[in-house]
């Protein structure tokens, strides 16, 4: 039977949390915040916004205020509709080093009937990967975390990408906010967190639990040496129990997401 074997100081029980050393300021802007929206809806053009661009024709991006027409933005005061006059593209360049590891997280939500989006990443010599598509309905927010490996060092475009308006026009749809994205150097100096989250080993059963103590409601995701997401499930309690069985041997990193927080413990399956 396959056992969870926590590397180095982890003959205990419980184990101190260790993050990796991270970045979260590659995304300005990701409450669309700026410029202040003076009526609703906003229109924006490339050379007046702040930090993002747009794909569409006309240049043009558009702001609403949190509550116009009963749509409370998800995060601060004001949120972007991606379809402003047509179907388009919201996007910001980044630079990436090769095998960073990537968080990226935003809310969606529709206009009309169900949006659907896509996120998307990609360099000027290839063609952009398609990281997600994600719909969403008028009802609520959807919020989302997506996790990527850096293939090669460079300059990307993060986009967030209009698909489908419920409202069957091309001037509707897909309102996004709350965006951020984050990098982790895997290999870099590890920074201690102790008492936020735990790990228990059952050997017998093969399983592992993660005790997360951070309060907060969030995704629990599992990730194995190469990046590849093989569990991820949201959770709003503080005790999660995954059988450690069907995976193969290796190092996997467990990953705790809420809000803009990031809290991850490597253990090894043998």
């Amino acid at each position: 039977m396959k056992k969870v074997v926590l590397n180095l100081i982890c003959a205990m029980l419980f184990c101190n949390l260790k993050s990796f050393s991270q970045n979260c300021e590659l995304i300005c802007n990701g409450d669309f915040e700026s410029p202040s929206v003076i009526s609703s809806p906003h229109l924006v053009s490339n050379s007046a916004m702040s930090c993002w661009q747009t794909t569409a024709t006309d240049s043009i991006l558009e702001l609403w205020y949190s509550g116009f027409q009963g749509v409370v933005s998800y995060s601060g005061n004001q949120f972007l509709e991606i379809n402003a006059n047509e179907m388009a593209s919201v996007y910001q360049e980044v630079y990436f080093s090769a095998g960073d590891f990537l968080t990226i997280s935003f809310a969606h939500r529709a206009r009309v009937g169900v949006d659907t989006m896509s996120v998307s990443l990609g360099t000027q010599n290839n063609l952009p990967v398609v990281l997600g598509y994600f719909a969403d309905s008028t009802s609520s927010w959807g919020y989302y975390v997506i996790n990527y490996t850096v293939p090669a060092s460079g300059y990307y475009r993060v986009s967030f990408n209009s698909v489908y308006s419920g409202g069957n026009l091309a001037s509707l749809g897909n309102f996004i906010d709350d965006v951020s994205v984050c990098a982790s150097a895997v290999g870099f100096k590890e920074v201690n967190q102790a008492g936020l989250l735990f790990v228990k080993q059952n050997h017998i059963k093969g399983s592992v639990t993660i005790h997360v103590k951070a309060n907060q409601n969030g995704f629990l995701m599992l990730y194995d040496a190469l990046g590849k997401q093989v569990y991820s499930i949201p959770i709003d309690e503080s005790n999660m129990i995954i059988e450690t069985n069907p995976l193969h041997y290796g190092v996997y990193i467990a990953q705790f997401v809420s809000n803009k927080n990031v809290i991850t413990k490597k253990f090894l399956v043998d």
